[in-house]
């Protein structure tokens, strides 16, 4: 089987969640034996990326190697007036489609992500004969509830495009959960939709679980300070608390959050951005509780590596993180208000050591049973080519 997997950029060389699940896509697919067509992208006055290069970063054989080609493009630019991002977006589009007409590279499955997939509908619908095109927006973030106006509004112009490539597209990858029941309500057809989940690799996995047992318990959170995080949220929920357990609880923060955006507490530490995924692990082993009171997710690489790291979990009901969260590890929100995060944390906090032990090790457990991407690869291999079977 031949896919052509067309990106918005794989990390390391562009960072973001939906980059790092792209790069365990092509990495995996390929394990998997399948021929993979890699289209990515590196913002404007980078150097473009070279398939040595990614056959060296993804620790290819020699067979795997034979597997993969790529074609490095730059994101367009544009001056920052309302909706650039649309208009980049669609000009991207179009010089991956351009390139595939012009090499005339045949593949079997077109897997776009984001809004790679435009100008390929585009063309088909004017009966250009195009493969089948499965797209994945990952969370649907711009369906999900926003914290404020300005957030509303960005919504609003991601779903101008998000509906075109929903309504257009022979099918709709989804992470699972409220992601599949927002896209049967845009009316895309159960038949059209594969749930497929995100991952980790194996590697990340502990054995054991190494929590000091002490006296102060760790709450941690890893991100950029986005609005979406629910940090302002998660920052009045810290204050109602630290009085009562100063010296029971610490709180760290791991991201590039700027000073200014930094609570000021006794309970409170920031490390910075932590970008080696070693010095990651060693900060998530020295965590009990992750902190995910988010307004819009898809399913959050955070919360998989947390999981994986045995750290129990408070996190907002929102995209697929129900699919990771349950009370039998953690508290899953309703919303991110600040009471319902201070009380997570409150209830957290007072358990006795062995009782968090067993959430711990319930995540540990459920991490290594379902979402580990060497067995997520055949998932998806298989699932694709079921649908290109059975849809001739």
């Amino acid at each position: 089987m031949r896919i052509l997997l067309a990106t918005d950029g794989i990390s390391p060389f562009v960072m973001g969640g939906m980059q790092r699940h792209s790069f365990f896509v092509c990495k995996w697919l390929v394990k998997n034996g399948i021929n993979v067509t890699l289209y990515h992208c590196v913002h404007e006055g980078d150097e473009l990326i070279e398939n040595k290069d990614l056959i060296e970063l993804f620790s290819f054989n020699n067979e795997e190697s034979t597997l993969l080609s790529s074609k490095c493009f730059h994101f367009p630019s544009a001056v920052k007036l309302p909706g650039h991002y649309l208009r980049r977006s669609r000009s991207y589009s179009q010089m991956l489609y351009e390139h595939w007409e012009t090499e005339n590279q045949p593949v079997d499955f077109i897997f776009c992500k984001g809004f790679t997939a435009l100008a390929f509908i585009k063309a088909k619908k004017k009966g250009r004969k195009i493969p089948f095109i499965g797209s994945k927006l990952h969370g649907l973030n711009m369906y999900q509830k926003s914290a404020n106006y300005k957030t509303y509004f960005q919504s609003k112009m991601l779903q101008l495009l998000s509906n075109e490539v929903i309504a257009q597209s022979d099918m709709s990858f989804s992470y699972g959960g409220k992601i599949t029941t927002k896209l049967l309500d845009l009316g895309v057809d159960k038949r059209k939709i594969i749930e497929i989940p995100s991952g980790i690799e194996r590697s990340w996995l502990i054995e054991h679980i190494p929590k000091e047992k002490n006296s102060v318990k760790v709450f941690s959170f890893v991100g950029r300070y986005d609005r979406v995080k629910g940090l302002p949220e998660l920052y009045l929920a810290i204050k109602e608390v630290e009085k009562d357990f100063l010296g029971k609880i610490i709180f760290r923060f791991a991201g590039p959050i700027p000073e200014a955006e930094q609570l000021k507490s006794d309970v409170v530490e920031y490390v910075g951005q932590i970008s080696d995924s070693n010095e990651m692990k060693s900060f998530l082993d020295k965590t009990d509780v992750l902190l995910s009171p988010s307004w819009s997710e898809g399913m959050p690489n955070v919360i998989i590596e947390a999981m994986s790291r045995s750290c129990a979990i408070i996190a907002t009901d929102t995209g697929a993180v129900s699919e990771l969260v349950s009370s039998k590890n953690g508290i899953l929100l309703a919303s991110p208000e600040p009471k319902g995060i201070q009380e997570a944390i409150v209830h957290l906090a007072n358990l006795d050591w062995q009782e968090l032990e067993t959430l711990q090790k319930e995540s540990l457990q459920k991490i290594r049973n379902d979402f580990l991407w060497e067995d997520i690869a055949k998932q998806l291999t298989e699932k694709i080519k079921t649908w290109i079977t059975s849809n001739p």
